[in-house]
């Protein structure tokens, strides 16, 4: 690694130097993205595996069957919403 000289290293202002940090800030951040739109999946999944066990139950309890199934539609429009939000902030450059 090469280093700046000290005298431009001074001179660089505050500006320059969030600049030369962009990169790596925004590799960060969709690295967040994802990893909570991965949480979200594993939670999704989690869930569906639950509702096949509440249908399997001799006895149905239909306002946690419910409430599983909103969880559900609410957790994939949210997923969906993370690619299309990760898309806009973090476009794939050619």
């Amino acid at each position: 690694m090469k280093l700046i000289p000290y005298e431009e290293s001074l001179a660089m202002g505050p500006y320059k130097k969030r600049k030369a940090l962009a990169g790596v800030r925004a590799q960060r951040a969709k690295k967040q993205a994802e990893l909570a739109k991965a949480e979200l999946e594993e939670s999704l999944a989690v869930r569906k595996a639950d509702l096949i066990e509440l249908t399997s139950k001799d006895e149905i309890d239909f306002e946690l069957l419910i409430d599983s199934l909103d969880y559900v539609e609410l957790t994939k429009r949210r997923i969906n919403q993370f690619d299309k939000v990760i898309e806009m902030l973090f476009p794939e450059k050619e």
